[in-house]
């Protein structure tokens, strides 16, 4: 990420300037379109990021697969954020099952629940494509969205 604060911290924040503008839009074009401009802006900002992360790997030598995306996990576990449970790691899958989420404690802790699958869940999707164009996400259920985990399964195309 390149400085010093946690993945966790920096939603955090995020959240709350994201609460603050998505309050505005909200009010003036209505819920639908402010999550629609909420979460495509997210979208935008995770995509960045996944190609930001598959560009250091790249000049670390390593290939983009999902081994390699499988040890950038501690950047999002960074500081208990997340408690999760590995079940197949690949080259081709990543399949892991996340039991605790402290993202989505802290959104309901700062009031943006409503929000916190826009500003978290959903950025994992797009976040995979650009670290590679070619990877996936197939997940059936959130901790944010109410089950007791959430379901991941990270893949190359076929």
């Amino acid at each position: 990420m390149g400085n010093d604060i946690s993945i966790l911290e920096q939603r955090r924040i995020e959240a709350a300037f994201a609460k603050g503008i998505y309050d505005e839009m909200a009010a003036r074009l209505g819920v639908d379109t402010a999550r629609e401009i909420l979460g495509a802006a997210v979208a935008r900002m995770a995509t960045a990021h996944g190609r930001s992360l598959a560009d250091k790997m790249i000049e670390e030598g390593k290939p983009l697969d999902m081994e390699t995306f499988g040890d950038l996990q501690s950047l999002w576990k960074r500081d208990g954020a997340l408690e999760s449970t590995t079940r197949e790691r690949t080259e081709e899958i990543l399949r892991f099952d996340v039991t605790r989420c402290r993202y989505a404690e802290m959104y309901r802790e700062m009031g943006v629940a409503d929000i916190g699958d826009l500003l978290s869940c959903r950025r994992d999707a797009t976040m995979i494509v650009g670290f590679n164009p070619e990877a996936q996400l197939e997940r059936s259920q959130t901790i944010m969205g109410g089950a007791d985990h959430c379901d991941f399964c990270y893949s190359l195309k076929k």
